[in-house]
């Protein structure tokens, strides 16, 4: 039997009204959502340079166009109808890194550095810390868990990319990088001068709701609310 609360404005809870709000709550929490990945990989000449005294760096290029940067965005991932506006922007990594004690192939690593790109005329840019090395033999990663480890994030410019990148204000790096056969230890790496090229990702932990898709669904939960109680109110009357 329907249930009427409000006595001064009577309302009928019945199935059919709580259908209703149910199905309305449920395409409000299925709203698109997003959030923007970008793959880069090293430019040509420049490296990540193992000192054999326990630190790690990067090393810029000194090739060309990309003379004075250290990475290329190769491909952007927002599912944003128009995206890829990063691809082909150069980036830049700085700072000294240090390993600390490794256990199993892996150790934390401290240190911050700077992380920027440039659209040409503003720079995105914050600061970046790896965390954590893991190394097996011929292959190696930094902050492989990809949590947050770029913070401070600033951007003023128009790039949609790096707009939305830029939004959080803060967001995960993660590096691969690999040697020919046999490779080496992490704790070769610790005490060998090294260099190698390398590639990774920039993403954001936070998604965006898609363009004003959650202003339309949640029109449509309130029209679906106020549909069901005026319904409600003429069948009591």
């Amino acid at each position: 039997m329907p249930i009427i609360t409000n006595m001064k404005n009577p309302i009928l809870i019945t199935p059919r009204f709580k259908l209703l709000v149910l199905a309305a709550a449920t395409l409000l929490a299925s709203a698109p959502v997003r959030a923007i990945n970008l793959d880069f990989g090293s430019s040509p000449g420049a490296m990540l340079r193992f000192a054999g005294d326990g630190t790690f760096s990067f090393v810029d290029s000194a090739l060309g166009i990309y003379n004075g940067t250290d990475f290329v965005i190769n491909l952007s991932s927002s599912g944003r109808t128009g995206s890829n506006s990063a691809v082909g922007l150069l980036g830049h990594l700085g700072g000294t890194f240090t390993l600390g004690p490794i256990s199993s192939g892996v150790a934390v690593v401290t240190g911050s550095g700077p992380l920027s790109i440039t659209d040409g005329a503003n720079l995105f840019a914050g600061s970046v810390q790896w965390l954590q090395i893991h190394q097996t033999a011929t292959s190696g990663n930094l902050n492989l868990s990809g949590v947050v480890n770029v913070t401070g994030i600033t951007y003023g410019g128009s790039n949609q990319d790096l707009m939305e990148l830029a939004a959080p204000g803060s967001a995960s790096a993660v590096l691969s990088f690999s040697f020919a056969s046999p490779g080496y230890s992490l704790t070769q790496l610790a005490s060998t001068p090294v260099t190698t090229s390398y590639n990774g990702d920039l993403h954001t932990s936070r998604s965006v709701p898609d363009g004003g898709s959650t202003l339309l669904i949640l029109g449509a939960v309130l029209g679906l609310c106020g549909l069901a109680l005026r319904r409600g109110r003429t069948a009591v009357a």
